[in-house]
């Protein structure tokens, strides 16, 4: 029986990115070869590691160690454990575990194969140098530090083998531990370099496309986002061009398009990206799935920031239910209970939303102990309910608390204890305790600033409270020069279309309207509204208040 001419198809609908096309001909082929050969047969174990690559390209991970655990006990009867079809079998199956978060066992099985390759092949052969990748990339994992030997594997393949798939995998994984290290800039320079090679070949199409994708997730780091959300939706067509609409590599990257635009406040089109990630893992992996309700959550969460409360509601409950049910280890962590919980603030129920707190709160400092992170978090989410039912004593002493075990436990430079003291210096704004807000913002913004850079988030967000202490304190010039000075950086940082700019150039319009400046804080009011609808929705807190506003202006014009 001759079963090369449906290898041979099924291997160029693989080159292209057809695995359904590939699987469905190698599965005929498959079994075909069994009832012809048996299972004992380099035809079929061809066949096998084929059809096995395959199921991992597809995200079948269970289906893909299955039949290479087999393929593998097959080949050590048929041809011994030192023949180089056993062991590349088996480095497969070890990459298929890493994959399945099994790493000790793939490193374990890594390790033998090298010390077999290297006496029977060379220690500078493509597929000796691939396995002490994969083991380095592991060590990594763990905590080691792992550069300079990557730095000599990457330096021998690309001199003996430039072009090669294994030499871009290495260059992937020194850029990945690059960041992880912070030296983004380095990372991006190997990666444009990688790029450049990639796109000279034709045949590297698959690997650019990897390379892109890390080159936007450093984008996203660096605050580029302009030019990650480029790359990302560049992949996205692409990986429809290759692997059919509903693959996960484009659900990872319309992911990453959702991430950036929600964080970026662009809440309209990250929920369009996260209904059409719903939509399509619903059909890929049914509705109750855990990647389904994951993204279900994330709509949820989307809709909340929206200001869409009983939509957030209705989903966070939705999502509950099917915890209870078919994910009780989700249900465990009570992550969605608490979602309802801030929903329900958000709301105004105030007390149904302190109950489910003080419930988890007590669950969980009797598993993870009163100083673990989760259990502050939940404390501090107490204090937000008083806050905002107005029992700002309340709220300053359960604030007060977790500042404190915070301080001891990681600095007063860290960010979940500067997250606290800034929440503390909130609620003295709200006391109508001025100087001690500003005070207290003003030792924040001197520890961000040497921490992260004055134009960071979190140094941003914290010069736009002391612009509103300002403007609380009837100093409306400072304020509008320092709403000013943030809109400076700002449009400088991300351009001036980024959402932000509109609740900063919202605030200026406030202290226009302070200073009696009503026909310029209409104008700009009015500009505002439109955009503002169409990025956070008419729902959002931001865009009601705008047009609250344009309404308080123009009935004050006619009257």
């Amino acid at each position: 029986m001759d079963t090369e001419a449906d290898y041979q198809r099924a291997t160029e609908y693989v080159a292209t990115g057809s695995y359904e096309r590939a699987s469905n001909v190698l599965k005929a082929t498959y079994e075909k070869s069994l009832n012809y050969f048996g299972k004992v047969h380099e035809d079929v174990f061809k066949v096998q590691l084929l059809l096995a690559q395959i199921y991992e390209a597809q995200g079948k991970k269970d289906e893909a160690y299955n039949l290479l655990k087999e393929l593998h006990k097959n080949q050590l009867n048929t041809f011994g454990p030192n023949r180089e079809e056993t062991l590349t079998t088996w480095n497969t199956m070890a990459a298929v575990l890493c994959e399945l978060g099994r790493s000790d066992e793939a490193l374990e099985i890594f390790q033998e194969i090298y010390a077999k390759r290297k006496p029977l092949i060379g220690e500078k052969h493509q597929d000796t140098l691939l396995t002490q990748n994969y083991m380095v990339t592991i060590l990594a994992q763990k905590g080691q530090d792992v550069m300079p030997t990557l730095y000599e594997i990457y330096k021998t393949q690309k001199e003996m083998y430039p072009l090669d798939p294994s030499t871009f995998v290495t260059g992937w994984n020194i850029s990945n531990e690059l960041v992880k290290k912070g030296k983004q800039d380095e990372a991006m320079i190997l990666l444009k370099e990688m790029f450049l090679t990639q796109r000279q070949n034709r045949r590297l199409h698959r690997g650019l496309l990897q390379t892109l994708s890390l080159m936007a997730d450093i984008y996203s780091k660096q605050g580029k986002s302009r030019d990650a959300l480029e790359v990302y939706r560049h992949l996205v067509k692409e990986y429809d061009k290759l692997f059919g609409e509903n693959n996960p590599k484009s659900l990872n990257a319309e992911s990453s398009i959702a991430t950036l635009c929600i964080y970026n406040n662009n809440y309209k089109v990250g929920l369009k990206s996260l209904n059409i990630i719903y939509n399509k893992q619903k059909v890929l992996f049914g509705e109750e799935s855990l990647e389904t309700i994951v993204t279900l959550s994330r709509i949820a969460g989307t809709y909340s920031l929206m200001g869409e409360h009983n939509l957030a509601l209705f989903f966070y409950r939705k999502v509950h239910d099917i915890e209870k049910r078919k994910h009780p280890t989700m249900a465990d962590s009570m992550l969605t209970y608490q979602c309802i919980g801030s929903v329900l603030k958000n709301l105004g129920k105030f007390d149904e939303a302190v109950a489910i707190f003080r419930e988890i709160y007590e669950a969980l400092k009797t598993t993870l102990g009163s100083d673990h992170s989760r259990v502050l978090e939940i404390q501090s989410l107490i204090a937000n309910s008083y806050f905002y039912k107005g029992d700002y004593d309340n709220a300053l002493a359960v604030y007060s608390e977790v500042f404190d075990v915070q301080e001891q436990k990681h600095g007063d430079d860290h960010e979940e204890t500067l997250a606290t003291q800034s929440s503390i210096a909130g609620i003295h704004l709200k006391k109508g305790d001025y100087d001690k807000a500003l005070e207290i913002y003003a030792v924040i913004l001197e520890i961000q600033i040497a921490c992260m850079g004055p134009d960071s988030k979190a140094a941003l967000t914290t010069q736009t409270n002391i612009a509103m202490v300002y403007s609380r304190q009837k100093r409306y010039q400072e304020a509008k020069k320092q709403y000013e000075k943030i809109y400076k950086q700002m449009s400088k940082k991300h351009g001036s279309d980024h959402p932000s700019l509109l609740t900063i150039q919202s605030k200026i319009a406030y202290v226009l309207m302070d200073q009696r400046k009503y026909q310029a804080a209409l104008n700009m009011f009015e500009e505002l509204a439109p955009k503002m609808e169409d990025c956070f929705g008419k729902e959002h807190p931001d865009t009601k208040r705008v047009t609250h506003q344009i309404e308080v202006l123009q009935n004050l014009f006619v009257g």
